[in-house]
Protein backbone atom coordinates (compact mmCIF):
# COMPACT_ATOMS: atom_id res chain seq x y z
CA UNK A 1 0.00 0.00 0.00
CA UNK A 2 2.73 2.41 1.09
CA UNK A 3 5.03 1.52 -2.22
CA UNK A 4 1.67 2.26 -4.53
CA UNK A 5 1.27 5.48 -2.65
CA UNK A 6 4.73 6.93 -3.22
CA UNK A 7 4.40 5.81 -6.69
CA UNK A 8 1.65 7.70 -7.50
CA UNK A 9 2.72 10.75 -5.80
CA UNK A 10 6.34 10.57 -8.16
CA UNK A 11 3.71 10.08 -11.19
CA UNK A 12 2.14 13.36 -10.20
CA UNK A 13 5.52 14.92 -9.50
CA UNK A 14 6.76 14.28 -12.91
CA UNK A 15 3.14 14.95 -14.65
CA UNK A 16 3.11 18.66 -12.58
CA UNK A 17 6.78 19.14 -13.75
CA UNK A 18 6.01 18.38 -17.17
CA UNK A 19 3.17 20.50 -17.15
CA UNK A 20 4.75 23.17 -16.23
CA UNK A 21 7.92 23.28 -18.39
CA UNK A 22 5.05 23.12 -21.30
CA UNK A 23 3.39 26.09 -19.76
CA UNK A 24 6.53 28.09 -19.19
CA UNK A 25 7.45 29.58 -22.51
CA UNK A 26 3.69 29.29 -23.73
CA UNK A 27 2.50 32.19 -21.02
CA UNK A 28 5.97 34.12 -21.35
CA UNK A 29 4.95 34.45 -25.23
CA UNK A 30 1.65 35.42 -24.46
CA UNK A 31 3.10 37.86 -22.38
CA UNK A 32 5.50 39.46 -24.69
CA UNK A 33 2.56 39.35 -27.05
CA UNK A 34 0.02 41.69 -24.93
CA UNK A 35 3.10 44.03 -24.03
CA UNK A 36 3.56 44.16 -28.06
CA UNK A 37 -0.12 44.55 -28.84
CA UNK A 38 -0.38 47.30 -26.09
CA UNK A 39 2.28 49.59 -27.64
CA UNK A 40 1.18 49.28 -31.05
CA UNK A 41 -2.22 50.47 -29.80
CA UNK A 42 -0.79 53.17 -27.86
CA UNK A 43 1.22 54.41 -30.72
CA UNK A 44 -1.60 54.50 -33.07
CA UNK A 45 -3.79 56.37 -30.52
CA UNK A 46 -0.75 59.19 -30.78
CA UNK A 47 -1.35 60.21 -27.33
CA UNK A 48 1.51 62.77 -26.18
CA UNK A 49 2.15 64.35 -22.30
CA UNK A 50 1.39 68.09 -21.71
CA UNK A 51 4.89 69.56 -22.73
CA UNK A 52 6.33 71.07 -19.89
CA UNK A 53 5.43 73.75 -17.96
CA UNK A 54 1.80 73.66 -18.81
CA UNK A 55 0.72 72.78 -15.38
CA UNK A 56 -1.14 69.77 -16.19
CA UNK A 57 1.72 67.12 -15.46
CA UNK A 58 2.71 66.91 -12.12
CA UNK A 59 6.13 67.40 -10.83
CA UNK A 60 6.94 63.83 -10.50
CA UNK A 61 6.21 63.15 -14.61
CA UNK A 62 8.05 65.97 -15.52
CA UNK A 63 10.31 63.60 -17.50
CA UNK A 64 7.55 62.49 -19.48
CA UNK A 65 6.57 66.00 -20.68
CA UNK A 66 5.87 66.09 -24.26
CA UNK A 67 6.48 62.66 -24.94
CA UNK A 68 4.42 60.08 -27.04
CA UNK A 69 2.91 57.45 -25.01
CA UNK A 70 3.85 54.28 -25.83
CA UNK A 71 3.79 51.41 -22.83
CA UNK A 72 1.52 50.41 -20.71
CA UNK A 73 3.96 52.29 -17.79
CA UNK A 74 3.88 55.90 -19.33
CA UNK A 75 -0.12 55.08 -19.94
CA UNK A 76 -0.32 54.44 -16.23
CA UNK A 77 1.37 57.65 -15.35
CA UNK A 78 -0.49 59.98 -17.66
CA UNK A 79 -2.72 62.78 -16.44
CA UNK A 80 -6.71 62.26 -16.76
Amino acid sequence: MLHTARSLVRWLTALTGLALLVAGPIMIGVGVSGQHQVTDQLKAQQITFPAKGSGGLPAARAGYSGQMVTTGGQAKASPT
